[in-house]
């Protein structure tokens, strides 16, 4: 019969279009009662029946199969079957059924006889309700049994709960179960009780698929939720079975996801797979496919870190946002923004892989290079400007829970940092960043032994220690460092220009060697200890420990000295000037570089000595004074218990005073005696003090009486 067949378009052309739009539904709205109106005759109608009438069916359970009520119905020659003002109440999933109401209920059988519906059209205030509170209205909707699909060519509205859309144009595909809203599609969700749960979604189309359970959203698609905007060319969204919360999402071309409020998280990539909670709104995993690029939600006014590469892959912990798990490939950039005083900072790598432990989240990850590391920050007030970089083959990071702040960065492999014209090299460097600490040290990794350089200075050791703003350094074991003079003006470590001592070459590298190497960048002053050394051509000065301020030019060496330099000396036989070997010995040396003077200083057990052209003296004390500009000796003192050896003569006093002007020696008491030899021992001299010149066997005294002893035993020769 031709209501029948009316019946079974109603099912196609309502039932299973809009049924997949259930999984959103929050609230049941009821049916809409509609209100026969009176139809005009037909003239062209072959039969016409008037008032209502009603129909009802079940299967032999008694289960409803449809009910059909009408105001009035009319048949046509060409096959065609109007039911005016219909009303079909029919069977859904689950025992719930739908009710569909419109103003004209048109058929059309089949030209072939068979009792198939072939084409149907429903006109005017389409309206169908399910028994879970679905509504959904058109104008005009069409069947084609042919093809499979229905076809709505207008406006579709739908509500359902919370629940709000429409499009232009739809269809549903009856043996996917699938329904497309072909245009402008817009879907609304307003807040819950809680205040939450708002979404607003447009598409140029939208898919619901009922049996799958997943919605999809092309062309392109925007949605604004709670805390997040979400774009893509296409967007999937795969539900619960139930179709109220959603398992995981995908999209597709030009995607990405901001979220709202200031520094929060956000990401962009060509495709992007995301993973929620059972919630359905907290994200558990997102993976991001090409031109991938994350930014991590901040803290306060400070932005999070931002993460970009080929492919990023992120585990996020139950409140959404902390970092738990982290692997990114190819063209891996990590920015990790200013904090407070702190630079901002770059990493650069191939990849990056970071796993967290317990429920602190993420706060380890390795980056595999060629590793690119950069630190800079602006100069700003008494903040100084800073561009430091370096790389290795790998570096490991530690963070503050979550990929937070920056704490420490190990660099293996080939490790190269540069801080301005400061340059630190080894197989393996550990940055504390917090302490602004670089620490170099050996490894089983490739790379140079650890070493430090700037235009003034080259440090080698087994292990160094380098404080990156101030320059502060330490070093231990097989220390070996390059003091770089003809760069001395360039500025010093610390960055005023340094002053080399003038005792020394000023065109030639000092190399200093010892087990330790303090450098402390306040003061300027380097100190080595152990076994240290300095050495310049033929210069040599020998120490436990050397001490040298880079600012003064002030060196002094304790414990055990030892010098060997070459001063300037006029030869009174030929009057001209040559270089000679001056070697000294004593606990201590010092020279202040202003004075232009060097002092050896002696123990009780063992007295300063200083060994030359002047002679050989022995004192407690032994002062060098140099001419400026110069390596000649200006003049020597000595003190206590001292003993000098000049030519042939031997003399002991108290004070003695040699001027290289006239090279003339003054050696004074209160007692001074004097030894020469003679044919059969030597003559003794004693005196108040004597005077006398180099080379020259004439000897002034002074005081009475003088005492004279010929033959006396000569003093023992001196090595």
């Amino acid at each position: 019969m031709r209501w029948q067949r009316t019946a079974r378009f109603a099912i196609a052309a309502f039932v299973i279009i809009f049924a997949g739009i259930v999984f959103v539904a929050m609230r049941r709205t009821p049916p809409v009662k509609v209100t026969p109106v009176a139809t005009p005759t037909d003239p062209t109608a072959v039969y016409q029946a008037q008032g209502r009438s009603d129909l009802r069916r079940v299967d032999k359970t008694g289960k409803l199969l449809f009910s059909v009520t009408s105001t009035g119905q009319r048949l046509y020659p060409d096959g065609r079957s109007v039911l005016e003002h219909a009303t079909l109440i029919l069977p859904d999933r689950d025992g719930r059924t739908i009710t569909i109401v419109g103003d004209e209920a048109e058929t059309l059988a089949p030209t072939d006889g068979s009792s198939e519906l072939s084409k149907a059209n429903l006109k005017g205030n389409v309206r169908l309700t399910t028994s879970d509170g679905l509504t959904i209205m058109s104008s005009e909707t069409t069947y084609d049994d042919k093809e499979g699909l229905v076809n709505v060519p207008g406006p579709v509205t739908f509500t359902r709960g919370r629940m709000t859309g429409k499009g232009v144009g739809a269809t549903y595909d009856r043996k996917k179960d699938v329904i497309w809203l072909l245009a402008q599609a817009q879907i609304s969700v307003t807040p819950d009780e809680t205040g939450s749960g708002k979404l607003d979604a447009t598409a140029g189309t939208a898919g619901l698929a009922r049996a799958d359970h997943y919605i999809r959203l092309t062309k392109p698609a925007h949605i604004v939720a709670d805390t997040r905007t979400i774009d893509a060319d296409d967007v999937t969204a795969m539900l619960t079975p139930d179709d109220k919360n959603v398992q995981s999402m995908q999209l597709r071309a030009n995607s990405r996801i901001v979220g709202t409020g200031d520094n929060a998280q956000s990401m962009s990539a060509q495709d992007i797979d995301l993973t929620y909670a059972p919630d359905g709104r907290t994200l558990q995993h997102a993976r991001l496919m090409e031109r991938a690029v994350a930014q991590l939600a901040g803290t306060g006014n400070a932005p999070g870190q931002r993460i970009a590469a080929r492919t990023i892959d992120m585990g996020l912990g139950t409140d959404g946002t902390t970092l738990t798990d982290l692997n990114a490939v190819e063209n891996v950039v990590v920015d990790l923004p200013a904090q407070g005083d702190m630079p901002a900072k770059t990493i650069k790598a191939r990849s990056l892989v970071g796993a967290g432990t317990g429920g602190a989240g993420l706060q380890s990850a390795t980056f595999e290079g060629p590793v690119e590391y950069r630190e800079s920050r602006a100069a700003r007030g008494d903040l100084a400007a800073i561009d430091r970089t370096a790389r290795a083959a790998r570096l490991t990071v530690e963070t503050k829970p979550g990929f937070g702040d920056l704490q420490q960065a190990d660099f293996r492999g080939n490790v190269k940092f540069i801080d301005g014209e400061t340059t630190a090299e080894a197989p393996r460097a550990v940055y504390q960043v917090e302490k602004d600490r670089l620490d170099l040290s050996p490894s089983d990794e490739p790379g140079p032994s650890p070493t430090v350089s700037d235009p003034q200075m080259v440090v080698q050791a087994r292990a160094i220690e380098l404080t990156m703003s101030t320059n502060a350094l330490k070093a231990d074991t097989n220390v070996r460092s390059v003091l770089q003079r003809k760069n001395a003006q360039r500025g010093g470590r610390g960055g005023d220009t340094t002053h080399f001592p003038s005792m020394l070459k000023q065109d030639e590298n000092v190399t200093i060697t010892s087990n330790r190497l303090e450098y402390d960048s306040a003061s300027s002053r380097a100190r080595y200890v152990g076994a240290a050394r300095l050495s310049q051509g033929t210069t040599e000065i020998k120490g436990d420990t050397i001490d040298i301020d880079d600012k003064s030019g002030n060196l002094s060496a304790r414990v055990g000295v030892r010098t060997r330099m070459k001063l300037e000396d006029v030869d009174p036989k030929t009057n001209q000037h040559v270089l000679t070997d001056t070697n000294g010995t004593g606990d201590s040396f010092a020279y202040d570089d202003a004075k232009r003077l060097a002092v050896y200083t002696g123990t009780p057990t063992a007295q300063a000595r200083l060994v030359g052209a002047q002679g050989d003296v022995t004192g407690d004390r032994i002062e060098l004074y140099l001419k400026e500009d110069t390596s000649e000796l200006d003049r020597l003192e000595a003190e206590g218990k001292v003993v000098i050896v000049e030519s042939t003569r031997t003399a002991f006093g108290k004070h003695l005073t040699y001027t290289a002007a006239d090279d003339t020696y003054v050696l004074t008491g209160p007692t001074v005696e004097l030894y020469e030899p003679q044919d059969k021992g030597c003559k003794k001299t004693r005196a108040q003090s004597f005077k006398f010149r180099r080379a020259v066997d004439n000897i002034e005294t002074t005081g009475k009486p003088v005492d004279t002893q010929a033959g006396v035993a000569c003093p023992a020769r001196r090595d």
